[in-house]
């Protein structure tokens, strides 16, 4: 069977810019899971409308992240617009649709599912291909009017689990009509499983079919997308490990009653990675786990065996702000390790922890000056606005700040978002009141504080705190800062051309105004 995956891309404004232009690891993984018994093309369209600007300036000008799912029924029971038809022709054209039995489109937030079920119609129109949405928009499942407003779509994949969609591809093969636990169609409706798959069954990415050299050649007409590959380099992601051991009051994760997490071993991992980077030409790796330091063990275990194979790798990946020991860290940065993004979230050592972090303020410090004097660049998540923060719990975080300004290198402020999480079930003993008027989706619920801010105050709130964050940070580092989209990109140059932490802050200015 033919099968094609493509990713749509983000808007500008999407919430997980950062990691917009990495080749798509889930297509990769999909990939290597089928493409023995089937043929297999996976797709970027983002990467793709990257070098080619003017039909991406004109899908943003259609305004389409902006217009709501009933604008988009309307439009597709037949109300007209020739712009739309035009640019969704053009669209069509260069993800080539044409001969594959089965599209699947991967839509990574709600802001792009509009988009999605256009394209969906319109390949539709050309051809008899089964149509199949997943991502984040769909991990909650679909209600029964879906299938009826959009016809075209054949099926919705629910779960985060790659295999449902493989059961699916074999009752397309062998014409069955199946209910398979993890998939919608129009004739079951099933709810979501709290599953993820082991690590241990999923197989090493494969990126052959990816249009590689467009991530490394972002063309300078692209502007600000030119100057945040200036280096070339290509990162790949890869994960070592699935869920998380943690259980943070206000992420998804607390929410699971599964908190199953599964490790790949160090010499699985390190065979994984000399393959991909003899395979794509690359020594750069975009490590997407929830933390690297979930498993202390593995992580001296591998930062071992790269150091004695000898891998001569750059890696970056998230990391949990406990007590890590200095021997730990310069072990990180010896194998490798040139940039952590730390999940502080907060100064403040009570809301720390309401949040259910599992660090104290003071392990945080002492672990962000540890990985500064082992030349590894901090990055460093703050959220603004969580429930019952006072005044003085925020002007402790903002004194974390600015004690440990030396050894934060990046800083990442985050308004709170109500997600479907512990505070989300239990609100009452977070201090909040949920409201009738809760959006979800890619907005966050909405809610009122007990004994404190109504919503429309606390948006205010929270919109002023993280200007206040932010031009404190800004402020301390005389604007001299790397963007979001460095991280994924020209951290990995920077520290290959001016090997140490210190090197690349006296270049950086340079670096930043070519």
């Amino acid at each position: 069977m033919k099968i094609k995956f493509i990713r749509l891309p983000e808007y500008p404004e999407g919430a997980n810019l950062e990691f917009l232009h990495l080749p798509p690891l889930p297509l990769a993984i999909f990939k290597s899971l089928l493409g023995e018994k089937h043929k297999v093309a996976i797709g970027d369209l983002g990467i793709e409308l990257i070098h080619d600007k003017g039909l991406y300036d004109e899908l943003l000008a259609l305004g389409l992240q902006n217009k709501d799912q009933e604008w988009v029924a309307r439009y597709l029971r037949g109300e007209k617009d020739g712009q739309i038809e035009k640019t969704l022709a053009k669209i069509t054209k260069m993800i080539d649709p044409n001969g594959f039995q089965v599209i699947g489109l991967s839509v990574p937030n709600f802001k792009c599912v509009p988009l999605a079920l256009l394209l969906a119609k319109k390949i539709r129109e050309k051809g008899r291909s089964k149509i199949v949405l997943g991502g984040w928009p769909f991990l909650g499942g679909v209600d029964h009017h879906f299938f009826y407003q959009f016809p075209f779509v054949d099926c919705v994949s629910i779960e985060k689990s790659y295999y449902p969609f493989l059961e699916l591809i074999e009752s397309f093969g062998d014409g069955s009509e199946r209910n398979i636990k993890g998939i919608c169609d129009a004739k079951h409706l099933n709810t979501p499983r709290e599953v993820l798959d082991p690590i241990s069954a999923l197989p090493a990415p494969t990126f052959l079919g990816l249009p590689l050299k467009s991530y490394r050649a972002v063309p300078k007409s692209a502007g600000s997308f030119w100057l945040w590959n200036r280096g070339k380099k290509l990162p790949l992601p890869y994960s070592f490990s699935q869920g998380c051991s943690y259980s943070c009051s206000f992420c998804s994760n607390s929410a699971r009653q599964d908190k199953c997490v599964s490790f790949n071993s160090a010499e699985k991992i390190v065979a994984d990675l000399t393959g991909l980077s003899k395979k794509y030409h690359s020594n750069c790796f975009f490590f997407l786990n929830h933390a690297v330091n979930l498993n202390d063990v593995l992580l001296n275990n591998l930062c071992d065996l790269i150091i004695k194979k000898k891998l001569d790798i750059f890696w970056s990946d998230s990391a949990k702000p406990k007590k890590i020991g200095k021997q730990t860290l310069f072990k990180m940065k010896k194998s490798g390790c040139i940039c952590l993004s730390w999940g502080l979230e907060s100064g403040d050592e009570a809301i720390s922890k309401s949040m259910n972090k599992g660090h104290t303020v003071s392990e945080a410090a002492e672990t962000l000056r540890g990985a500064h004097e082992a030349g590894i660049w901090n990055r460093v998540n703050v959220i603004v606005g969580y429930p019952g923060e006072t005044e003085k719990q925020f002007q402790n975080t903002k004194d974390f700040i600015k004690n440990n300004i030396d050894f934060i290198d990046d800083l990442m402020v985050h308004e709170f978002f109500l997600a479907n999480s512990d505070i989300f079930a239990n609100p009452v003993k977070y201090g909040i009141r949920l409201r009738g008027d809760n959006q979800g989706g890619f907005a966050s619920f909405v809610f009122d504080e007990i004994n404190g801010l109504k919503w429309e105050d606390k948006l205010t709130q929270m919109r002023q705190r993280h200007q206040a964050v932010t031009s404190l940070f800004r402020q301390s580092k005389n604007d001299i800062l790397l963007s979001s989209q460095d991280y994924n990109y020209n951290i990995f140059y920077l520290y290959e051309k001016y090997k140490t932490k210190e090197k690349i802050k006296e270049n950086l200015k340079d670096f930043l105004n070519p």
